[in-house]
């Protein structure tokens, strides 16, 4: 049987998919719980480190001096074999200064005592807070952990410390990781396989109209019931395998999990049983032992993984005939007081700690999941590109083409948010782990200064690019401002400092905005009439609320698994993805013969427009509708994480919320906005879009329940998804605005507005909170009424107006 061009084709760009995609989930499931495998091990870490600071404190309390402290050898000792070999002691004075090591006759002596005497370990140590129990810092190429000690009046008399390899917790997930690596390319085949029988048999649509190699589609595959169900059987087929490979993942990495906390309960009995047992060979009797009870009462209270310690004599026992495996208690003997005696001591491990933290690894691998299976399916979208890129439609002035056209600006807009959010915010986190401090401004307004100025450059270079680049090709301007980000995204791998972070970050800026200039370029010169441009806003929002949930979540993985230095190569490559796309599948032909009649039409002085801008109407769009869709915007952003601080809520609930935000505006706010924009009108649109917001901002003034805040942020994601392209649409088709300003240079000015009004808003989120608690008022029952009267200033004039001549109200 001959294989169609077209088969070929769909076979090829699957196959890539799949393996790219199980690759993609198989890392970031890896990265993700190699983060939370390293957070399990630093608190059995603290926990055991624990029990000697304790001891340290209370020998200090009776006299002793932490600088002349005798027999360190034995209390460093008492961690060797709780602790992997790799892990060296280290005890500090006040200041930082080295007071005694368990590395001495180590062949690494010198680099150990580089890290921990780096004057940023030292800063850490004088500014520990006295609510942390222990902080835990990376000094490349080791780890710290960082553990206080307090003298009898609770000031910091020193540190005590524990160093490793960073490598270690890597190399002790390797097993599991290959494992599953095995598993993944045992699925991968599988769908392979599939897919392809799929290929060789499903009826292509063009191959029944008698047109085999696709070369002159009747419809674009994207418009046809038939071309989406072929496209839908692949998808499930792919979601399936990686359905399959989570599965089979979680089980691997929920063992490997509960043999951590297992651990740790085992390393706090050894310890105790040790402490019990040198007392009593001092000829102390179990029953004369002084506070035995209160001390056994305070390690329970101080770990959260115990539930209770006893010290008992049995008469008979099972446990040892039986050798069952038991995950919630164990024990171990102690020396008996008289013959035939049977001492024990046990420790009962917390169910419901275990259950609290294998419910948190489910909800954050959910988490992980489906943002890869978010990427994967919008990554889906290509094959139909790539196939219609063939085609004799492909830069002609046709229906079809300007449909590819609104598909392509939502894988572009996907990639190049997910790349840029994928490392932007996460700059903070470099300027702070560098400490750094400039003009005098403390060390966390310094490490917010990369992104503010970032996006300030970006807000003013979205103005100044529509002259800049007038005498340059549309795309002459994009390949500079490709360069430039990728430039600066290239430096900040190697920044050495904070102001070179923030130059480069501001070079960033630069070219993410000659990005932006030239998607709204494309926004407006690849339609075919109003409704297209519609369609081209609403794929732009939903690729551009896909690419900052996908990019956020997956960038938080590599900050906190490789580093922050590979978020930047990670942004630098969905960027040059973005280019190469862009280049290749957007027909610049086409867009230069639009363009050159939009130019005839848009010759108006820059008089006219900013008189056009300062009309009453638009005036009104500003106020009652771009204010509060860019405070909208930063709701989840600005307000969410602190309101979930503030409630005290599991911090997974943040991740959630982006999650349910995220989904919500991608899926269901594009599909309304495609469904119900042509039918309610561009005014009903906006007052509905005020609604969303209005309920989702007042339903969490009235309370504050998991429930709501996930209904709160899905609303919110619908005024995202549906409201951004309803507002757009309606500003661009009020007349002053649409005749004498333009698509590009009006979406450049939306985007300059929405980011002044951005960057405001979190000083108004904070004060929102500190009011709401301070003064009693509820101010965000107070501000989603706000959103709600205005959706009626619009609901009100537009039942007088038939939705053909609702052009503006």
């Amino acid at each position: 049987m001959k294989i169609s061009s077209n088969r070929k084709w769909y076979i090829a760009i699957f196959t890539v998919v799949i393996i790219i995609g199980l690759l993609f989930v198989w890392w970031m499931s890896s990265s993700d719980f190699e983060s939370s495998y390293r957070e399990i091990t630093q608190q059995y870490y603290g926990v055991v480190a624990g029990q000697v600071v304790n001891e340290i404190e209370g020998s200090i309390k009776y006299g002793k001096k932490l600088d002349s402290f005798y027999d360190v050898g034995s209390i460093f000792g008492k961690l060797t074999n709780l602790l992997p070999a790799g892990v060296k002691e280290v005890i500090t004075n006040s200041k930082g200064q080295v007071l005694y090591t368990s590395f001495d006759n180590s062949a690494d002596k010198t680099t150990y005592l580089a890290a921990v005497q780096n004057p940023k370990v030292a800063e850490k140590i004088a500014a520990f807070p006295k609510s942390q129990k222990y902080l835990a810092i990376m000094q490349a190429p080791y780890d710290i952990l960082i553990l206080p000690i307090f003298d009898k009046d609770n000031v910091l008399a020193g540190s005590f410390m524990l160093i490793y390899p960073s490598a270690a917790i890597s190399q002790a997930l390797k097993p599991e990781q290959m494992e599953n690596l095995q598993l993944s390319l045992w699925t991968m085949l599988v769908m392979l396989i599939l897919l392809t029988a799929y290929f060789l048999r499903a009826p292509l649509e063009n191959e029944a109209a008698g047109d085999p190699e696709g070369k002159n589609p009747g419809k674009p595959a994207f418009w046809s019931k038939h071309q989406r169900v072929i496209r839908l059987v692949p998808v499930l087929i792919i979601m399936l395998g990686i359905g399959v490979q989570s599965a089979l993942m979680y089980n691997q990495y929920q063992t490997k999990s509960r043999s951590a906390l297992f651990n740790g309960a085992q390393g706090i009995l050894t310890y105790i049983e040790n402490s019990i047992s040198a007392l009593h060979q001092k000829g102390v009797p179990y029953e004369k032992m002084y506070g035995l009870s209160d001390y056994l009462t305070t390690k329970v209270q101080d770990t959260p993984m115990l539930w209770n310690i006893r010290l008992y004599s049995t008469v008979a026992d099972t446990e040892q005939a039986l050798q069952r495996p038991n995950t919630w208690q164990i024990s171990a003997p102690l020396a008996p007081e008289a013959k035939d005696q049977n001492m024990k001591v046990e420790i009962q491990i917390s169910q419901a700690y275990m259950n609290e933290k294998m419910l948190n690894m489910l909800l954050e691998f959910l988490a992980v999941l489906s943002v890869a299976a978010v990427v994967i399916y919008e990554v889906m979208r290509l094959p139909d590109l790539i196939i219609f890129r063939r085609s004799k439609k492909f830069n002609t002035s046709s229906a079809e083409q300007y449909a590819d056209i609104s598909t392509g600006l939502r894988i572009l807009n996907f990639l190049s948010f997910m790349g840029m959010y994928a490392s932007m915010p996460f700059s903070a986190i470099l300027m702070r782990h560098w400490n750094a401090r400039i003009l005098g401004l403390s060390t966390d307004v310094t490490a917010a200064l990369p992104m503010t100025l970032e996006l300030l450059t970006l807000m003013l270079f979205s103005m100044l690019f529509t002259r800049l680049f007038r005498r340059l090709s549309l795309r002459a301007s994009l390949g500079i401002s490709g360069v430039l980000v990728l430039v600066g995204n290239m430096l900040c791998v190697i920044a050495a400092g904070p102001i070179q972070l923030i130059l480069y970050r501001m070079i960033c800026g630069i070219g993410f905005a000659g990005i932006k200039n030239a998607v709204n370029a494309v926004i407006s010169l690849g339609s075919d009439g109003e409704e297209r441009t519609g369609h081209n806003i609403a794929s732009m929002n939903a690729g551009l609320l896909g690419g900052i949930m996908s990019g956020g979540s997956i960038g938080a993985i590599i900050a906190n698994s490789p580093g922050i230095a590979y978020a930047f190569l990670f942004t630098a490559l969905c960027l040059l993805l973005f280019l190469g796309l862009i280049f290749y599948n957007i027909p610049w032909k086409l867009l230069q013969e639009n363009e050159k009649l939009v130019k005839t039409k848009e010759k108006v002085s820059g008089k006219e427009t900013w008189r056009a801008l300062f009309n009453v109407r638009v005036l009104k769009y500003f106020l009652m509708v771009t204010v509060p869709l860019n405070i909208g915007l930063m709701f989840i952003v600005a307000f969410i994480p602190g309101y979930v601080q503030k409630m005290n809520l599991p911090v997974i609930m943040v991740s959630y919320g982006y999650l349910f935000n995220g989904l919500a505006g991608i899926y269901l706010g594009s599909t309304m906005a495609k469904l119900l924009s042509k039918r309610l009108g561009r005014t009903l649109s906006v007052a509905l879009m005020l609604l969303l917001g209005g309920a989702g901002i007042l339903i969490i003034g009235l309370s504050s329940s998991v429930g709501i805040i996930l209904l709160s942020t899905a609303l919110m994601g619908l005024f995202d998804g549906f409201g951004s392209p309803a507002a757009m649409n309606y500003f661009i088709e009020i007349p002053e605005i649409k005749d004498k300003v333009g698509v590009i240079n009006s979406l450049a000015f939306l985007g300059v507005m929405g980011n002044v009004i951005q960057m405001i808003s979190p000083l108004g989120y904070g004060w929102m909170m500190l009011a709401s608690a301070t003064s009693g008022i509820n101010v965000p029952v107070i501000l989603g009424a706000v959103y709600l009267i205005f959706a009626a200033a619009f609901i009100f004039p537009a039942r007088k107006q038939r939705p053909k001549q609702d052009l503006a109200a």
